[in-house]
């Protein structure tokens, strides 16, 4: 993002809007929702909130963007309004949240999804009985981002040689590698937060060390899984996490030769709260561990 600007888009879209997901992927900076509009309606609306939003004081512009842009849509407006606020004083997130309520408030929202989440940190274990070859195979529905070691396109996956002990040796490269590592956008995984727990951001550390013990990783794996997620949610007054299942593997699946004993993919999926809500508690299952074992652990956070 321009360091010029901070956090703030609100995109009005103009035409069909059923159906419609947004593809761009965010930097973690912006802070984004989506508003698709009939035509005509949108300069009324935001006419309307820029009465109730001093723009001088928050430095609030409004700006036309005309053409389409593939990237942004894979079909629909061929113009949108966009409202971006531009750093200055210590009000300007309040001012970015106020335009966004009101927004919402007069009722002229058709349509407002989160931004497209992202696929973080997915690593991959491969626990042999004995060395050999293992081929792993990812049929990913959606962008991939990035793969370490970088993943072998003409087989969809890696190849690699595998030790009991968790080493890898990458058979493209010849180096030695912990695991297999890979994040991606897009993809297809319904944000089921009907059960799970909240946790306070000052306990997150102690309920993921329980929790994930509890699921069937070893201190190894959690402690990896750890001290990546524990910097983006520690210091949220709340997150609302849910463990996702089959939405996730569906989206993402691992086919694996020879084919694994046993297999656990965590996949973490939270929200940042400023308050607690009331849900039922997830109900997790244990794993055992038999034979060949792959483990897996990744997240992504819904805003």
């Amino acid at each position: 993002m321009k360091k010029h600007f901070i956090a703030f888009c609100l995109l009005i879209g103009i035409g069909t809007f059923s159906g419609l997901f947004a593809s761009r992927a965010y930097s973690e900076e912006e802070y984004c929702h989506w508003a698709f509009l009939e035509k005509g309606k949108a300069e009324a609306a935001v006419a309307a909130v820029l009465k109730k939003v001093d723009p001088k004081k928050y430095k609030i512009k409004l700006k036309k963007f005309k053409g389409y842009d593939q990237s942004v849509f894979d079909y629909g407006p061929s113009s949108f309004w966009y409202l971006v606020a531009k750093p200055g004083d210590s009000d300007s997130k309040q001012a970015i949240e106020k335009v966004s309520r009101e927004m919402q408030a007069y009722d002229v929202c058709s349509f407002v999804p989160e931004r497209p989440p992202t696929v973080k940190k997915p690593i991959i274990y491969l626990y042999p009985t004995r060395a050999q070859d293992v081929l792993v195979r990812l049929d990913f529905q959606g962008d991939l981002l990035v793969t370490y070691p970088t993943i072998n396109e003409a087989i969809g996956g890696w190849k690699v040689f595998a030790n009991p002990d968790g080493k890898l040796v990458n058979r493209e490269d010849g180096k030695e590698y912990s695991y297999l590592f890979w994040e991606g956008k897009n993809f297809p995984i319904n944000e089921d937060f009907s059960t799970g727990f909240v946790v306070a951001g000052k306990d997150t550390k102690d309920f993921l060390q329980s929790t994930l013990e509890k699921i069937g990783l070893e201190p190894r794996e959690y402690n990896e899984f750890i001290v990546y997620w524990l910097p983006l949610m520690q210091d949220n007054p709340y997150n609302l996490i849910h463990f996702a299942g089959e939405e996730y593997t569906r989206a993402a699946p691992l086919n694996i030769e020879p084919k694994p004993d046993s297999m656990l993919r965590v996949f973490m999926m939270y929200r940042a709260l400023e308050k607690p809500v009331n849900i039922p508690e997830q109900a997790l299952a244990g794993f055992t561990r038999k034979g060949f074992s792959v483990i897996e652990w990744g997240g992504t956070e819904i805003r």
